[in-house]
This record gives C-alpha cells, sequence and structure tokens, in this order.
C-alpha cells in the first residue's frame, strides 16, 4: 500500500548510544495513510524482514481530523509496511468461525492448509498454536536458544516455540519436553492465552474465590484441573471464551476454528486491533 516505514529508537548517555529494539509492552506508532488511498483497503502492518519475508504486526486504521492513520502496535523496532491483504477459504464459507478465519488469515496470522481451505473443525497441535499465538503478537521468528529436548533447531516451529517460551507464552512438561506434535486440549490452549494475555496488557490475575465464581455456571467446572483453573477463569471473564450448551469442554481438543476466534478476541480486547471485519 505504501513504502517501508523504517522506526528506531536509540537511547544515549554519557557519550555511548544503543539502540533500544525489544520492549516489555507493546510500543504505538502511527503511519499517515497518503492521500488517496483508500482506508478500507489495508489489512494490517507488516514487519518486512532481512530475508524479504513479511509478518504481521497487530494494527488498526483509524480517523482524526479527516486524516487516517495506521496504528502499529509492536514489541520490536522494525521496518514496516501497510499490507492489502485478503483471504477468504472455501470451507469456512457458512460455518460459525468465519469471519474470524478469515480476518486472522487476511492477517497472516493463521495459515490455510492449502490456498482455499482452512479446515475448521480440524484438531491442532501444541506447536501450531504456539507459532499462531506469537504470529498474533507480531513477534518475528529468529535465531533463538531453545530449551525442549523435543525441539530440534530444524523445526519449522523451532523459532516460534523458542520465543514462546522466552516471552512466558509456553511452560513444557516437567520432563524437559514439548511435546510439539501432540494436539493441544481446550485448557491448554486457554492456559497459554492467558499468558499471552499479560503480554498484549490485559490482567490475567483472577483470584481462587474469583476462578470459583466465574466457572460457577459451567456444568462441566469440575473437569477443569486445578493448575488451569484461573487461566480458564481469565479467559472466560474478558469473553475470550464463552462456552456452549455443553461446558466449557476443558479436555477436548480444541480445532482451529476456535483458535482463529480466540486469538481474534484477544487482539481485539486488548485494542490492538480492531472490530471490523475484512
Amino acid at each position: 500500500v505504501l513504502p517501508p516505514v523504517d522506526f528506531t529508537v536509540s537511547a544515549s548517555y554519557n557519550g555511548q548510544t544503543v539502540e533500544v529494539d525489544k520492549f516489555s509492552s507493546y510500543v504505538e506508532r502511527e503511519i499517515p495513510l497518503p492521500d488517496g488511498i483508500d482506508p478500507s483497503k489495508v489489512t494490517t502492518a507488516a514487519v518486512l524482514a532481512a530475508d524479504g519475508t513479511l509478518h504481521h504486526v497487530p494494527t488498526y486504521v483509524t480517523l482524526r481530523d479527516g486524516k487516517y492513520y495506521a496504528v502499529v502496535n509492536s514489541l520490536t523496532n522494525s521496518t514496516y509496511t501497510l499490507i492489502w491483504h485478503p483471504m477468504t477459504f472455501e470451507d469456512v464459507s457458512g460455518h460459525w468461525a468465519k469471519n474470524a478465519v478469515n480476518d486472522m488469515a487476511s492477517r497472516m496470522v493463521v495459515k490455510g492448509v492449502d490456498a482455499t481451505h482452512y479446515n475448521p473443525d480440524a484438531a491442532i497441535t501444541r506447536a501450531e498454536f504456539a507459532a499462531i499465538i506469537m504470529r498474533a503478537a507480531g513477534l518475528a521468528e529468529g535465531q533463538q536458544t531453545l530449551m525442549f529436548r523435543d525441539v530440534n533447531a530444524g523445526d519449522w516451529y523451532a523459532s516460534a516455540v523458542a520465543i514462546a517460551q522466552e516471552y512466558g507464552i509456553i511452560a513444557g512438561y516437567g520432563d524437559g519436553t514439548f511435546r510439539p506434535n501432540q494436539t493441544i486440549s481446550r485448557e491448554e490452549a486457554m492456559a497459554m492465552i492467558a499468558r499471552a494475555m499479560k503480554l498484549a496488557g490485559l490482567s490475567a490475575n483472577v483470584s481462587d474465590a474469583e476462578s470459583e465464581s466465574i466457572l460457577a455456571s459451567f456444568t462441566d467446572k469440575a473437569e477443569v484441573d486445578a493448575w488451569a483453573k484461573q487461566a480458564v477463569a481469565a479467559t472466560v471473564k474478558y469473553g475470550l471464551v464463552t462456552g456452549s450448551e455443553t461446558g466449557l469442554q476443558p479436555s477436548r481438543n480444541i480445532t482451529r476454528a476456535e483458535t482463529a476466534v480466540v486469538v481474534q478476541r484477544m487482539l481485539i480486547k486488548a485494542k490492538l486491533i480492531d472490530s471490523k471485519i475484512s
């Protein structure tokens, strides 16, 4: 949509200058849209990596004093460009998660199984879920230290898993494994989302008493494992997870459609993107 824009932050003291390129919370930048650019044709800002690849950064378009701006929320300094990237999948037409899936795909947060299919009701692996959270957060993949003995440097998900571990989104198992190819249950997914909420600026702190109160209305509340109760309650409190007539179903595998919906809700609730449906 427009040429790349560089943002840098440097700090100077006593004659020494260093570049600050990572932040513990989101830093907001505004990119004015040139006259003649249709704001509805801006899907998201994307970081332009050194190798020429692009990845999403949480973005929304706002109007102020008659001028449109793309508001970019980022945890790093980078080179940004604004892109128009509409995506629709044939197999979500008529699906309850259609809007969220297509929106997250347009923002390059989720990917299809091929160019026209998303396979919305299929289960998702732990590695895939971690990668989606990292893409949603706008964190670039890069060289990181691997902490899990079953994640190898050559695995497609290695960088995403390492960055997720660095930011405290994933913890792995007591035996030092991450089990990347294992499907992920809804309560495991909610635990990861609750940790990502903190990164996004949403408080995920819920007391034991508040957890009991929040989960009281669900018929299967007793099926939520003790270690996950506060995280599950936090996602319910913010409306990221609503349950259904069958309850929270904490032990059931989360689907690809549910993943797109929960991640989109988190970004909207944190005001990192808007609720406009592309």
